[in-house]
């Protein structure tokens, strides 16, 4: 049986993109549909707690939202080293297959900078890495109801395209034009599993694809 680990982070800046959340989710093919083993949430200590570092990103203002995560225990603070030995550990444990991400270039050189920054082992150097994001475009928004739908929503970019975010694509599986991305790691690699259990319905296979933009 096929082992999958979603991967997402949050970082800093694109230049410095060092990480501050770091969360990753397990699961299992079972049939036709992924099901997940585990879904872990990680606030990396070292940025999280240099208030400097952490106030230059992109959602600073967030900061509420992890505390209230960590005070629920559906979070947790810890070391760089000490998560990227546990990833090892759940990689092993669960014959992890492939790693997956929407985007996921972007969580892979996160990863790579904040890990050489701090001279540590990178687990993910040695998997097989594919980006789910090209999988849902060619599946779910390279089809007339996606982009009748995002006409009829305005989920059109400024220069044309039509958006194919995860925040996008969920308000089109969900038919929820309300839904809201809460860009907090863990919350949102359970948002990918939804949309790749969606993908693979429609008939998607976790084959590497390139990325394509869709325009109007």
């Amino acid at each position: 049986m096929e082992t999958i680990l979603l991967v997402d982070t949050e970082f800093i800046t694109l230049n410095k993109p060092f990480v501050y959340d770091l969360s990753y989710l397990i699961s299992r093919k079972v049939g036709n549909k992924y099901m997940t083993l585990k879904s872990v949430g990680n606030v990396v200590r070292q940025v999280y707690q240099n208030k400097m570092m952490f106030e230059t990103a992109y959602y600073s203002e967030k900061r509420k939202l992890y505390t209230s995560a960590l005070r629920g225990k559906t979070y947790r603070q810890n070391y760089m080293g000490n998560i990227l030995r546990q990833l090892q550990k759940d990689i092993a444990e669960y014959k992890v297959d492939i790693v997956l991400g929407y985007n996921v270039n972007a969580d892979i050189r996160s990863i790579g900078f904040t890990s050489d920054y701090l001279k540590l082992n990178n687990p993910l150097n040695n998997t097989k890495v594919i980006d789910l994001m090209p999988i849902v475009v060619n599946t779910i928004c390279d089809t007339d109801e996606y982009k009748n739908f995002a006409k009829e929503n305005n989920l059109i970019t400024e220069k044309g395209y039509y958006k194919m975010s995860v925040e996008s694509v969920m308000k089109y599986i969900t038919k929820n034009i309300e839904f809201v991305e809460k860009h907090l790691g863990k919350s949102d690699n359970e948002n990918e599993i939804d949309l790749l259990n969606y993908a693979i319905e429609k008939g998607a296979s976790l084959i590497e694809m390139p990325k394509r933009f869709l325009k109007v």
